[in-house]
């Protein structure tokens, strides 16, 4: 790769290399190229007040722009802490924490002139079209026992469904951008079919494209020595997570999950045979978590799900943030499993803050998620990555050898180019920008015609996570099937993510859409409010 790449490499002095980073003979051609800035600053301030997050001191005393109302205003409204029934969840169809399994949405109060009060307790984590409870009288196996489908998939294809049956349907549910794969992986693709590499592929993921990964992570982390030896390729990042937590959890783990979250990570949990526990973020942290919830909620934590950029919300854990969390995994000997897929799409200065970018002494327990589906535009490619310490990587790849056997051999040539070639970076670049406009148009849009109404100010990923109590008191569920069925827009309801609060909008799709889709939601908002 040249120096002039759309990444703004420079030099940095080399740190010593760890146990964790070491390159083996086999793989000593991956590393070397030019290192990025490490200079990767977000938009993300602090929070308000208050706590300093992850640390347990005072906060800074600047104001948060991250959680905001649409009327601009930063969101105070502090969302009820739970007890230590968190340290007993079992996330299942009708509830996120044991005690809480009546299955009803818990409403929330309406807005109260230009307060929002929050509800009493995290909403029941209810779905829309999944499947019945999996029982011992149904005849599946006990693994099956809390497994529902993905909420997000299913709306995705009740949107297709409408349309393809003729309807004016609008699907801002789908969790992919709407970008053509860039020419150059796609050709790469092609052209490793057409040259017979069609073949199994080594287990772990061929040298190539672990080499590109390594060298690109390398970049993107101020030139940190990466080790390729310590990735594995898999189907998708979705199988990285699976091969992580099965790897690493198993009966009798508690998981920590903050919370709102994406809707597999629970369910990956359970199939591990492990205890998800959902974390409720602070709505005045734009709903992330802090070291304090962590210990209050999950003291005796085995596991750490830390997604950032965070779907669904698109907030984005500052570096301090992310060395406090560190911090304290390593002090209570926590695994941290940092999922990093949306990390190329970020709205700050360069790629977001990574575990990568920390001192090698805090990552002796971290495994980082990262793949092509989202920034490449690739997600039907099914390449995901995973970079972990030594004997952790070795696992995962043994374990993988008796599932899958390894990942779709030709899409992994076309993920090193992905990875690997600057005029790919140029792509990127040009889409992060389109994305950014979108994400513009879209809070402009809600601050400008729906005032009062609170949201998480996105500074990563293509989502936007608004909350819809105020509006009669309607959840998130009820919001979005009466959304769909009277304006042929499809969102994703929050109870899919632990809150039907909120409401899920991505804007991975064309300006033109998302300004129709605007206009339909706006209006239809406005009419419930009335």
């Amino acid at each position: 790769m040249s120096t002039g790449r759309s990444l703004r490499m420079r030099f940095v002095r080399a740190r010593p290399v760890t146990a964790w980073m070491r390159r083996s003979p086999g793989a000593a051609a991956a590393h070397s190229a030019a290192p990025m800035s490490s200079g990767q600053t977000t938009s993300t301030a602090g929070p308000a007040s208050g706590r300093c997050p992850g640390l347990g001191g005072p906060r800074s005393s600047h104001k948060s722009p991250t959680c905001s109302t649409a009327g601009g205003r930063t969101n105070t409204t502090g969302r009820p802490r739970s007890s230590a029934a968190f340290a007993s969840a079992a996330v299942t169809r009708s509830s996120v924490v044991k005690g809480r399994s009546d299955g009803r949405i818990v409403p929330c109060q309406p807005s109260k002139g230009n307060r929002v009060t929050s509800s009493p307790r995290l909403p029941t984590m209810l779905r829309g079209a999944i499947l019945s409870p999996m029982t011992p009288g149904s005849g599946l196996s006990p693994n099956l026992h809390h497994l529902e489908t993905s909420a997000t998939i299913a709306i995705s294809q009740e949107a297709k469904r409408r349309k393809a049956s003729g309807e004016d349907v609008i699907d801002l549910g789908a969790g992919e951008p709407d970008f053509p794969t860039p020419a150059l992986p796609s050709d790469a693709g092609v052209r490793a079919i057409r040259e017979g590499k069609t073949h199994y592929p080594a287990n772990e993921g061929i040298l190539e494209l672990r080499a590109a990964a390594a060298k690109h992570l390398s970049l993107l982390s101020g030139g940190r020595p990466v080790n390729a030896d310590n990735i594995v390729v898999s189907n998708g990042s979705k199988q990285s997570l699976f091969n992580v937590c099965f790897t690493l959890f198993g009966p009798g783990d508690v998981v920590a999950i903050p919370a709102p979250a994406w809707v597999s990570y629970p369910q990956i949990v359970h199939l591990s045979r492990a205890r998800p526990v959902l974390v409720p973020g602070e709505p005045e942290w734009s709903l992330k978590v802090s070291v304090r919830d962590l210990d209050r909620v999950v003291p005796g934590a085995r596991g750490l799900i830390l997604c950032s950029p965070c779907n669904p919300t698109g907030a984005v854990y500052t570096q301090a943030e992310i060395k406090a969390i560190a911090h304290w995994a390593r002090d209570r000997k926590v695994w941290i499993v940092a999922d990093e897929i949306y990390r190329r799409i970020h709205y700050g200065t360069g790629p977001a803050p990574s575990f990568l970018d920390l001192p090698d002494d805090l990552l002796e327990r971290v495994v980082v998620i990262y793949g092509v589906s989202k920034a490449y535009a690739m997600t039907g490619w099914r390449i995901g990555l995973a970079l972990a310490p030594g004997p952790v990587a070795k696992a995962m790849a043994a374990l993988q050898s008796h599932t899958t056997t390894g990942a779709n051999h030709p899409a992994q040539f076309a993920a090193a180019v992905a990875l690997g070639d600057d005029q790919v970076e140029r792509d990127v670049a040009r889409m992060l920008a389109e994305f950014r406009k979108r994400r513009d148009v879209v809070v402009a849009r809600f601050r400008q015609e729906l005032p009062g109404v609170e949201f998480v100010e996105p500074l990563g990923a293509f989502y936007f996570f608004f909350r819809v109590d105020s509006f009669g008191a309607i959840s998130g569920t009820e919001f979005c099937t009466r959304l769909v069925t009277t304006t042929g827009v499809a969102l994703v309801p929050g109870a899919a993510f632990g809150d039907d609060r909120y409401v899920r909008l991505s804007y991975a799709a064309s300006l033109e859409n998302i300004q129709k889709a605007l206009d339909r939601i706006i209006g239809f908002a406005k009419k419930l409010a009335d």
